[in-house]
Formats: C-alpha cells, sequence, structure tokens
C-alpha cells in the first residue's frame, strides 16, 4: 500500500492514511460490484433463457479451466521446488570438536 500511496504523494504514510486508502478501496470495490451486478441483471433480463444457460455453461467452463491451470501450476512449482528435495549428506568435517564429559 505504501507504494500505492506514494504513487500519490504521500511519502511516509501514516496509519491514519492507510486506513482512509483501505476505506476508499472497499467502498469503491463495494460500488463497482453492485454497478456490474445490475449491468448482468438488465443484460439477462433482455435475453433468453436459451443465452443465460449458454453463457453460465462457459463461465464454468473457464473456472474450471482456471482451476485446473492453478492445480497444474501448484503441482509444477511444487516438483521444481529445492524444499522437496532430500538434504544434501555433510561433506566436510564440523570445525568445531565437541567434548562431553
Amino acid at each position: 500500500m505504501g507504494s500505492a500511496l506514494g504513487a500519490i504523494g504521500v511519502k511516509d504514510p501514516t496509519v491514519v492514511d492507510n486506513i482512509v486508502f483501505f476505506a476508499g478501496f472497499m467502498v469503491s470495490s463495494t460500488l463497482w460490484a453492485l454497478v456490474v451486478a445490475a449491468l448482468v441483471d438488465r443484460v439477462f433480463r433482455r435475453v433468453g433463457a436459451r443465452w443465460a444457460r449458454l453463457t453460465y455453461r462457459a463461465c464454468a467452463i473457464a473456472f474450471l479451466m482456471l482451476a485446473l491451470s492453478v492445480l497444474r501450476q501448484l503441482w509444477v512449482s511444487r516438483e521444481q521446488s529445492p524444499a522437496t528435495q532430500a538434504p544434501k549428506g555433510i561433506t566436510t568435517a564440523p570445525s568445531i570438536e565437541l567434548k562431553y564429559g
């Protein structure tokens, strides 16, 4: 958020600056969602049920493809991650000698 506030001229944002930014972001996001929902509602009232079913199916296919793509990406990144590989053995002797007793 600091970079977004910095873009509008706030060099060192305070807590109040962050709260105002976050509140504005949430209000604008909610209003935008309501506007888009109203537009979709008006469009679906004017088109037939067949067109609405076709649109819903197209959206379902798009979401399914997105989900499968994310799962594939997670699978590939996990296979390539060095954290999932077995640790390498110690090849040098420790430099500190431990004495017990």
